[in-house]
């Protein structure tokens, strides 16, 4: 079971979309922007697989598109050998028996103003057609195996509490003969009735095992051989996490166990990854969708990069006559999907409609970058990608690009951490060498606390450390700031007392974070509560006695051992020296907590909110660009230079 063709005239926010799907993709993938309408499609075909009988109900979060005012077209490709009841000689009339051979396979479902509803079968005649079509569906609803299942985004694992209705229903349902009724279920049903069906299948396999026993032996035969009915389940989920064993039910407790490495583990104990895993595994298991049509809402959910891929790789290898449909913002899941299954959703500028949805083979190999993927304006020729440090909620992106005066060439992606910068370069680099593509791609990371040598190596990896603890430093700028406050008819000569007051009320904290980075306390134990409560209360004033300030905090760390507590006192007492000397010199603005001081000093400066203090900064660098910070200069050097 697998679709061919997709039409979207005009739905929602969707409009002219058209596309054609590669016949023997196993897995297709579906990427854009936040809003684009990713999780839309999946419900567009769960609303189709629905009307053609491949599920007996349907449940969505946004309604049934067949209700909406709409215009499109599905083509359903259902393979030889899926579907026993089409295969068979029974169910079709003898009017259209004769249509069977030219038949190609295809049901064709569109929905529009003018035909409302309407089913074909594809190369029948157009006489009987949609009779045929009719005569189809009936044969695949007549179906007792699965063909269908969504899996959608709202995913999550809280403890579940089986009362004694639940057990009695898990315990006499026919759990094979109900099977396919339960798989349109939303995600959060699926999960309370997937530990119903792993109890009740347990107890009621193992009361027929013990009632085989005692009929072999009243008739003096050998004991039945014991099969495990969770064996595939078993070894399936141990192909994407060996070291977790699937062990069963216990029937006091009511709770699905796993044993990981020797250790017994309830469902609830494993972490979010392997509780992810182990669910949507038993989902696969239990519905059994190698021929089947399986849609899955951001498979990223819950797992880091390497979980993710053996995920999606077993995915992939589970899959025979089916077809896998992923909506996704992660690399990842594209790179093992492949570019000619990918498609991107791309929005016209102006009226934000999904206008198109292409492969990603026809385009620039920068659109798998995750958080901005579906961009109409990505080309390669014309653009350079800036990975940077933080996450898209926190518009990072916006504050890099006032910085460095829009540059219409130039993308900010906001990537994570360091370590995710560097490795989201590297592989988009192995990307662009794999498919024959040239990408003009760089990062930028703050200056954090990180010493000299770890900036040069940074440096030596292609990265540019900025100048500046983290980039809202650039904002407090004494320069910029005194023109800023004489412009508002301020004393310009308030600045620096303004910053430095900002400063020395979080001198505590940057004291005691500096420290902390230094390599030899990163792997240290996390500070105590009691720690952490008394450095953000310690301003500079607090400072005048250095070295017992310094040996209060460390031994208030906890989990130091002595000779660590003196390591730790000294490296304190050399970053509060630090301090004092960047607070003399001037350059207090360059290591302070930009992020932290900027909020601090925006009343003062009469200015109400973050972003129109930054963009009141740097209106003053357009007027008098000689006022511009030489950390900026370079950071916009380097970005011009890509």
């Amino acid at each position: 079971m697998r679709i061919r063709h997709i039409k979207i005239e005009r739905w929602r926010h969707f409009q002219g979309v058209e596309c054609d799907l590669p016949d023997n993709a196993p897995i297709i993938c579906i990427v854009g922007g936040n809003g684009t309408g990713k999780s839309q499609i999946l419900e567009l075909i769960a609303a189709c697989a629905q009307r053609i009988g491949l599920t007996p109900g349907l449940e969505l979060l946004r309604g049934d598109p067949f209700n909406e005012e709409a215009s499109f077209k599905v083509v359903f490709l259902i393979a030889r050998d899926t579907i026993p009841t089409i295969d068979g000689d029974g169910g079709y009339p003898a009017h259209l028996n004769s249509q069977r051979e030219s038949w190609d396979r295809t049901l064709t479902i569109e929905s529009s103003p003018a035909v409302s509803v309407r089913i074909t079968a594809g190369n029948v005649s157009p006489d009987h057609s949609e009779d045929f079509a009719q005569v189809i569906i009936r044969l695949i609803q007549k179906s007792s195996s699965v063909h269908y299942l969504f899996l959608d985004a709202d995913r999550a694992y809280p403890k579940v509490q089986m009362s004694i209705q639940h057990i009695n229903e898990a315990l006499s349902r026919d759990w094979e003969l109900t099977k396919k009724e339960s798989s349109f279920r939303v995600t959060r049903n699926l999960y309370e009735e997937w530990f119903r069906f792993l109890i009740g299948r347990e107890n009621q396999e193992n009361n027929k095992y013990v009632q085989a026993i005692r009929v072999a032996r009243n008739a003096s035969t050998p004991d039945p051989r014991f099969v495990d009915q969770f064996e595939s389940y078993k070894n399936a989920l141990r192909r994407v996490l060996p070291h977790l064993l699937f062990v069963g039910v216990d029937p006091q407790r009511r709770e699905i166990k796993f044993d990981s490495t020797g250790v017994e583990l309830s469902f609830d104990q494993l972490s979010g990854g392997e509780r992810e895993i182990a669910f949507l595994v038993g989902q696969i298991e239990r519905f059994a969708l190698k021929k089947g049509l399986l849609l899955v809402d951001e498979p990223e959910l819950h797992l880091n990069y390497d979980l993710l891929r053996a995920w999606i790789g077993f995915l992939k290898s589970s899959v025979e006559e089916g077809q896998i449909w992923l909506a996704t913002h992660s690399l990842e899941v594209v790179e093992v999907t492949g570019q000619d299954a990918t498609l991107i959703l791309q929005r016209d500028d102006e009226t934000r409609r999904v206008i198109a949805a292409t492969p990603l083979s026809a385009q620039p190999v920068v659109a798998t970058l995750s958080r901005a993927i579906g961009s109409p304006a990505f080309s390669i020729s014309t653009l350079s990608f800036v990975l940077i440090e933080g996450e898209e909620e926190i518009g990072e992106r916006e504050r890099f690009r006032l910085l460095c005066e829009n540059p219409n060439h130039v993308r900010f992606l906001e990537a994570g951490s360091c370590k995710e910068v560097i490795r989201r370069i590297a592989e988009l680099k192995k990307l662009a060498f794999v498919s024959g593509q040239t990408i003009r791609i760089g990062g930028v990371v703050d200056q954090d606390w990180r010493p000299r040598q770890e900036q040069s190596e940074l440096s030596a990896a292609g990265l540019f450390v900025l100048g500046v603890h983290e980039v809202e430093n650039f904002f407090l700028h004494p320069p910029t700031l005194r023109d800023l406050i004489d412009l508002m008819g301020g004393n310009p000569s308030a600045a620096e007392g303004i910053l430095t007051a900002a400063a020395d009320r979080r001198a505590g904290s940057w004291i005691f974070n500096a420290a902390r980075t230094d390599r030899k306390f990163r792997d240290c134990s996390e500070p105590s509560t009691a720690v952490r409560q008394l450095v953000h209360g310690l301003s500079w004033l607090n400072f005048t006695d250095l070295s017992d300030r310094c040996d209060e905090i460390a031994r208030s760390h906890g989990n130091l051992d002595e000779p660590e507590i003196s390591l730790f006192r000294k490296h304190l007492e050399t970053r509060a020296k630090i301090y004092s000397r960047k607070r003399e010199s001037g350059e207090l603005w360059k290591v302070c907590e930009g992020k932290e001081v900027f909020r601090a000093i925006l009343p003062q400066l009469g200015l109400k909110d973050e972003d129109t203090g930054e963009r009141a900064l740097t209106s003053v660098w357009a007027r008098k660009p000689d006022l511009l910070p030489k950390e900026l200069v370079k950071l916009r050097a380097y970005v011009r230079g890509l």
